[in-house]
């Protein structure tokens, strides 16, 4: 434990980086600010105290706050991330844009754009889908606080672990092989320009009225402070056109912090359009009109698709922030034996699946007290991981041993069901979802599974069967089953498609 000097140091340093950056921190980060601050302040020769001091007093240049922005701030993504949105931006997004529109240029902007992937993306799905979508020309601009990450952005290489997720042929004809790295091609270079902007710095110029028509700001808003994403929410929707898009992360909603949007579903994605509010929604769901449903009601509502990929992630547990995406806190690496520092933690594993490091579980759990890896959510949050990386077979066993144990956990229990789904054995899988609900009728993403594999047998009765249940579900369901399975998607949400999928006779329209 750090002593009282320390922790209040500390907690100084963490309410300049939030009055700065916007960015909050959990507790569980203390040790690691603790090592930022000790590093700055000997950097400028001084005490920990005194540095934290300068900072709240601003007696430091603005190269300190870039070499902070270089430390609190990562720059790790990857080209073709949330595919789905990608495919809605193309597919709706932009065709409702510039439908019956004489003006046929897109404005886009990429909000920690970190090094550039996917400002670089867009510029690709443009060139390729643009024309066919109504598009002439385009803008792109990328913003991010990380100089350190805009120069690898304006510079265009990359590892292959930035194109993990690019398709072949895209690598193939936008890129060149330079050494270990990728020379990403001059053309879609020149389709983007790069600046160094705070989002939550204050500027009429930029946020003009009606600059962008796009924008994406994935995976930002929800490391902010409430009242910093409040801000940066209303800047954004002064500067979209009318009907204009934003993006957000999986995890992330405008909820509770502005009224300027509603929500928007298509191709598996959520995102928000500029125009009436979705704050009319009440998270309980008894109140749901017996009538129609909002306009984009009648928009093709691949749903169950988009809980098939957000219930692969797993969102807040609790209401600790620390993911490891672009622009947002770095999360170090968990303390060994050797450090002095306590042994992984459960909050450590649910840090590590949240910010996609999950070749980095398994060793964690290593590390964690013998007792407290034998209990069935390390194991299970284990079991999550390796689905993450590939492999359902060792996942499946995984499960399998803390059913051995614990034969009525519905959480070791769901994942097995989505081994089996993985493995190609529906039958089993509905098997799972089956035991579940005999003992938990509540658990919700047990009935949308259910509901998932009849779709896919195109068996419309049993899919709206299936989602009615889910719809019964939901208010009495447990926070855990819905925030660990369900990608962070708010319960109203998730009841809202479960209502279009019955009342659609099981095709979700």
């Amino acid at each position: 434990m750090m002593d009282q000097a320390i922790s209040y140091t500390v907690a100084q340093f963490r309410d300049a980086i939030a009055l700065h950056f916007g960015l909050t921190w959990p507790d569980n980060q203390a040790p690691f600010l603790a090592d930022v601050v000790h590093q700055r302040a000997a950097h400028h020769q001084c005490s920990d105290s005194d540095y934290v001091g300068r900072l709240l007093h601003r007696d430091l240049d603005d190269q300190e706050w870039a070499s902070l922005s270089e430390v609190m701030t990562v720059g790790e993504t990857y080209f073709f991330r949330a595919r789905e949105q990608l495919d809605a931006l193309v597919d709706a997004a932009i065709p409702a844009l510039v439908d019956g529109s004489p003006r046929r240029d897109l404005r886009l902007l990429s909000a920690g754009c970190a090094s550039g992937e996917e400002a670089y993306t867009l510029a690709m799905l443009l060139r390729e889908r643009g024309q066919a979508a109504g598009v002439s020309s385009w803008t792109i601009l990328g913003i991010d606080i990380n100089e350190v990450a805009l120069r690898r952005a304006a510079l265009g290489l990359y590892t292959a672990w930035s194109l993990r997720e690019a398709p072949p042929q895209h690598v193939a004809t936008y890129f060149t092989g330079a050494g270990r790295s990728f020379q990403l091609a001059a053309q879609i270079r020149s389709d983007v320009r790069f600046e160094r902007r705070n989002l939550i710095e204050a500027d009429p110029q930029f946020w003009g009225a009606r600059r962008f028509d796009i924008i994406f700001c994935r995976n930002v808003l929800m490391y902010m402070t409430p009242g910093a994403a409040r801000d940066v929410l209303d800047r954004i929707a002064h500067s979209l056109v009318p009907g204009g898009y934003l993006f957000l992360g999986s995890a992330e909603t405008v909820r509770g912090l502005s009224s300027s949007f509603s929500l928007c579903q298509s191709h598996g994605a959520f995102y928000y359009r500029l125009g009436a509010s979705s704050e009319r929604l009440s998270e309980k769901v008894t109140d749901l009109p017996s009538g129609g449903l909002p306009s984009h009601s009648e928009d093709r509502l691949e749903w169950i698709e988009a809980i098939d990929q957000s219930s692969r992630r797993v969102a807040h547990l609790t209401g600790n922030h620390a993911n490891y995406s672009p622009g947002q806190p770095a999360m170090p690496a968990l303390p060994d034996a050797a450090s002095g520092l306590a042994p992984a933690s459960v909050q450590d594993l649910i840090d590590l699946v949240r910010s996609e490091r999950f070749s980095e579980v398994a060793p964690a759990i290593t590390r964690m007290h013998d007792q407290s890896k034998r209990e069935p959510l390390p194991q299970v949050i284990g079991a999550l991981a390796m689905i993450h990386v590939g492999d359902a077979r060792s996942a499946k066993a995984a499960c399998l041993e803390v059913l051995r144990a614990d034969p009525a956990s519905d959480l070791a229990e769901y994942l097995l069901g989505l081994c089996w789904e993985l493995i190609g054995d529906p039958e089993q899988a509905i098997a799972s979802y089956s035991r579940i609900i005999a003992r938990t009728s509540t658990f919700t993403m047990a009935w949308v599974r259910m509901a998932l594999v009849a779709q896919r047998r195109q068996d419309a009765k049993a899919a709206s069967a299936h989602a009615s249940s889910a719809l019964a579900a939901i208010d009495g369901d447990a926070d855990l089953h819905l925030t660990l399975f369900s990608g962070g998607l708010p319960r109203r949400a998730i009841a809202e498609l479960c209502l279009r999928l019955v009342q659609g006779g099981g095709n979700g329209r």
